[in-house]
């Protein structure tokens, strides 16, 4: 994950010019005249049919293969979510403030508009006079592209600012308007009223269109499913979804339907580069009925829902699945608030990435390089953090966030006669950590004493493997001294690879080897230790 640029300066100002109070309808549409002239060659073509693939551009590949977990908050927490979806500028996006609250924390995401491959930059989308940077953004299973930014920093000072009740705070898009469908905006609130824990659980990806899963774990089972204070609610983002047009997508929860009709223009308006919907202000977790049909309009569905319907007494997980028969929604965000307090996980995942040097060799202009494939198969990759890159240079390639396919991390020897060590940390989507750090040194026989020494310090107990890679000239044998136990590879070949398991010598955390090669002058091997 990129760095992002913070800057609150100015925020307070432009925050009182900005903010209003106001009674808002659910769908608070665009406020005066556009500031864009001359849509786009798709929204004029789509004009006709909102949120379709009229130009045939297909569907795209889902990078993340579902929503995944972005933010977990728990306490007495209430929360505010509103979306915009808007051609026509000024506009305002509502953040409704408890009596007494402060901020928790502000999340923001937004969609590009269907089939456009549009990638919204950082800036373009502005709230209450604040530029947005990006965390993490994803192609999206209709050609779009989806954002999320933890704006906590940014928005802070305004939401505090603001005062109890409902607000329309200033919404603005920089440029290509029609190019972005709409903004979701959450407001994590501590909030006095609360006389309970609350947990709050946001997931954030792009679900295949084509039929795609998503899970809740709780920590402890469901003490008794009847208990009528019992509170589980889910509220939906979705983009470039137009009703009543039969356009629309099913939602189950736990093998039972939840909904027929979900999507909508809800928050936004009939027409490409605004149709955006989320459950939130103005909105009931009333569920629709069985059935429901998006032929009565947006509002036959307003994304916001109980579960409770759907648990039972000792249940751990609550299971989401969503299918789009039109190909052409964008579900991109999901929300659970209950009060089910402690830890929740999305993702049925306790295992950390594997780590572990792959390869190894000399490249064409003879330096020596190593090879590091770090990979998560379940929740997904969400960084690879270089911690220590001693005489090498470390290069890990751009990934999409959640990644499920393995990352291969290439550390470069810079100087050939001297050891190079490198430490990688990576962490899965579900919060797992794993540290790798491979080192190497090369022992060379300088002189007539027909040994050479070296040691490689500060190893993780993880990295266990000493791989001897004999030279063409190569030394007989190589002795590793591993907290007091002693290791010896004897008899080695010119130009032969050998390799050693040390794991019984090492201890917890932090481990010193001290090595040692005997052989003719001259002789000389490269020595690995890794994973």
């Amino acid at each position: 994950m990129r760095t992002r640029r913070r800057s609150i300066v100015g925020v307070l100002g432009a925050a009182a010019a900005a903010l209003l109070v106001v009674a808002c309808a659910d769908d608070p549409g665009g406020l005066g005249p556009s500031s864009r002239s001359g849509r786009p060659a798709l929204a004029t073509a789509a004009d006709a049919l909102p949120g379709t693939d009229v130009n045939a551009v297909g569907p795209s590949k889902v990078l993340l293969g579902s929503l995944a977990q972005v933010a977990m908050d728990v306490g007495k927490i209430s929360v505010s979510a509103d979306a915009v979806g808007t051609d026509n500028f000024p506009a305002t996006i509502r953040v409704n403030k408890p009596v007494g609250a402060t901020v928790k924390k502000v999340y923001v995401s937004s969609a590009s508009t269907g089939f456009t491959g549009y990638v919204i930059p950082d800036g373009d989308v502005q709230i209450a006079g604040v530029p947005i940077s990006w965390d993490l953004s994803t192609p999206s299973s209709i050609s779009s592209t989806n954002h999320w930014a933890d704006a906590t920093t940014e928005l802070s000072a305004a939401m505090n600012a603001l005062p109890p009740g409902l607000n329309a705070v200033s919404y603005f898009e920089a440029s290509n308007t029609y190019s972005i469908d709409g903004t979701i905006l959450m407001v994590v609130w501590n909030d006095p009223a609360q006389l309970t824990d609350q947990t709050l659980v946001v997931m954030f990806g792009a679900q295949n269109i084509a039929g795609d899963n998503f899970y809740v774990n709780l920590a402890q089972p469901i003490a008794n499913a009847s208990d009528p204070t019992l509170r589980m609610d889910m509220g939906l983002g979705i983009s470039y979804s137009y009703e009543p047009a039969g356009q629309y997508s099913r939602v189950e929860v736990n093998g039972l339907e939840l909904s027929n009709c979900a999507g909508g223009q809800d928050d936004g308006q009939p027409e490409n580069g605004a149709l955006i919907t989320v459950g939130g202000i103005g909105d009931l977790n009333t569920n629709p009925p069985s059935g429901c049909s998006e032929s009565i309009g947006p509002r036959a569905d307003d994304e916001l829902y109980s579960l409770v319907p759907y648990l039972h007494t000792g249940d751990t997980q609550v299971h989401v699945f969503s299918i789009n028969p039109s190909n052409d929604d964008n579900i991109y965000l999901a929300y659970f608030l209950m009060n089910v307090a402690g830890n929740v996980t999305t993702n049925p995942d306790g295992v950390p990435p594997t780590c572990a040097m792959t390869k190894s060799g000399t490249n064409a202009s003879g330096q020596k390089y190593i090879e590091i494939t770090v990979q998560d198969t379940k929740s997904g990759l969400t960084s690879i953090q270089v911690m220590q890159s001693t005489n090498a240079t470390t290069v890990v390639p751009p990934f999409p966030p959640f990644t499920t396919s393995p990352v291969v991390v290439t550390a470069t020897k810079i100087n050939q006669a001297s050891g190079s060590q490198v430490e990688l940390k990576a962490t899965d989507a579900a919060g797992n950590v794993t540290t790798c750090d491979p080192a190497d040194v090369t022992l060379k026989i300088e002189n007539s004493s027909r040994a050479a020494h070296a040691t490689i310090a500060k190893i993780g107990a993880s990295e266990h493997f000493i791989e001897v890679e004999n030279d063409a000239l190569g030394v007989s044998t190589v002795t590793a001294m591993v907290n007091g136990q002693r290791f010896t590879v004897a008899d080695l070949a010119s130009g032969e690879h050998r390799s050693i398991d040390v794991a019984s010598a090492m201890h917890a955390g932090k481990n010193a080897i001290v090595l040692s090669a005997a052989g003719a002058k001259g002789a000389s091997a490269w020595v690995l230790v890794h994973d």
